[in-house]
């Protein structure tokens, strides 16, 4: 039989179990995506921002994940060149862009993404300058990687970006 003191500590206990167990998943209900906040650090650190767009139960995000996103050559231009978000549409979080405040899935919608997986980058003023819609391999995505971190975009289309390295490559 518990005496007074041990019951109190008792209860104590399981109310401070009871409060954490509550408490701990709100906490992941809090995840922000503060984009406004994340370019002004790209700026500084002279990194564009790669936004990726993925959803629950999509094959091929889980593949890009995986093969491309997972590659050496990919993860080391990422680290170079860029701060990367994941932004998977059917978990819980605010993303704040410009004026925009809301759930990842509308962030989704407010930028017309209904497709996945999908990227965005977002250069150093915070603004989208270039999108990817699908999969792509490690190949692929590294030269868009490119094309995006050496500043091409501002003066050609990625097609004719491509092509000048199609055509480099023929020497």
């Amino acid at each position: 039989m518990m005496k007074g003191k041990e019951m109190v500590d008792c209860v104590r206990i399981l109310f401070a179990l009871f409060f954490l167990s509550v408490i701990a998943p709100a906490a992941n209900l809090s995840e922000c995506i503060n984009l406004n906040q994340l370019s002004s650090e790209a700026k500084k650190e002279h990194k564009y921002i790669f936004l990726f767009f993925q959803k629950e139960g999509c094959g091929y995000c889980e593949r890009m994940i995986e093969e491309s996103l997972g590659s050496v050559d990919i993860k080391s231009k990422l680290k170079k060149d860029f701060m990367s978000v994941r932004v998977n549409i059917d978990t819980q979080g605010a993303v704040l862009y410009h004026d925009f405040n809301g759930t990842k899935h509308a962030f989704a919608k407010f930028l017309q993404t209904g497709l996945y997986p999908s990227i965005a980058f977002l250069d150093e003023n915070n603004n989208i300058i270039y999108g990817v819609i699908g999969y792509r391999r490690a190949d692929q995505l590294s030269r868009v990687l490119d094309y995006v971190s050496s500043g091409n975009y501002k003066e050609i289309d990625f097609e004719s970006f491509e092509n000048g390295l199609d055509f480099e490559g023929d020497d």
